[in-house]
């Protein structure tokens, strides 16, 4: 089995105008899609499509019609991906809120061919990065700001991907690059066991509100930085790029 669950940490900090840092214990998974249906099968509790306390569902993720697979060839060139490993965090019971998912395309060899990363808002809007990748570990990708995420930043700036091999341990860092400046800073790491009934089912009772938190604590975080740090609010944008993918209703954001 390639598909494993992390246990580790999220980090969180604002560099400017405002300094602001949040961490907190995190466990996430990676799963290799091709592994979907065997894991369905043999991880007691896990799903595939179909409600299990733990579970992957298509709909969650991307757009249209099928499959993982298939919804991504919209957006890349899958000729040359033999594996897409996911990194996201399932549902638990009921569908959790994914800041952001990431997939690793990898050639016949698991070397990297490009990276992807499906970033949702709390406007129930979603966007994916695509990014080549030279074959080597660590990648590190630069892309253009294309979507509105955080209400406390505009539309300018980049964003700097550094993603380590998806093995015993995984790291990822983002950061929000703004002329010579680091606006924002993310990062998620943590070290990984396979992902089987024992290991699902003692990670998951360890950490039983952790899916349903990452909402509740977003909202809790911008109202700190809007009401005590006097951060100011810029307005959404009407999405436009290709890649954003719109949904309704609305939801509310602080």
């Amino acid at each position: 089995m390639n598909s494993r669950i992390y246990t580790g940490t999220m980090m969180h900090a604002r560099r400017t105008p405002v300094e602001h840092r949040f961490s907190f214990p995190f466990y996430f998974y990676a799963v290799d899609l091709s592994e979907l249906p065997e894991l369905d099968r043999t991880v007691r509790g896990f799903g595939y499509n179909h409600w299990k306390p733990v579970s992957l569902q298509d709909k969650d993720y991307l757009s249209g019609p099928g499959g993982f697979r298939e919804k991504l060839t919209a957006y890349i060139d899958t000729a040359a991906v033999e594996k897409i490993i996911l990194i996201t965090m399932a549902r638990f019971v009921h569908k959790v809120f994914n800041p952001v998912s990431f997939y690793y395309c990898l050639d016949a060899q698991d070397q990297p061919v490009c990276m992807a990363a499906e970033v949702n808002n709390t406007f129930k809007e979603r966007h994916l990065y695509v990014m080549e990748a030279d074959g080597t570990y660590p990648v590190t990708c630069t892309h253009r700001k294309q979507f509105h995420v955080s209400p406390f930043n505009n539309m300018d700036g980049r964003y700097d991907f550094s993603f380590s091999a998806p093995g015993e341990t995984l790291n990822i860092g983002i950061r929000l690059v703004r002329g010579d400046a680091v606006v924002m800073d993310a990062a998620l790491w943590g070290k990984g066991r396979e992902l089987t009934t024992a290991n699902l089912w003692k990670t998951v009772l360890a950490h039983p509100f952790t899916a349903g938190l990452t909402l509740p604590r977003i909202l809790r975080q911008a109202a700190v930085l809007h009401y005590r740090k006097k951060l100011p609010v810029f307005s959404k944008p009407e999405p436009s790029n290709p890649n954003t993918i719109k949904k309704q209703p609305a939801c509310v954001h602080g």
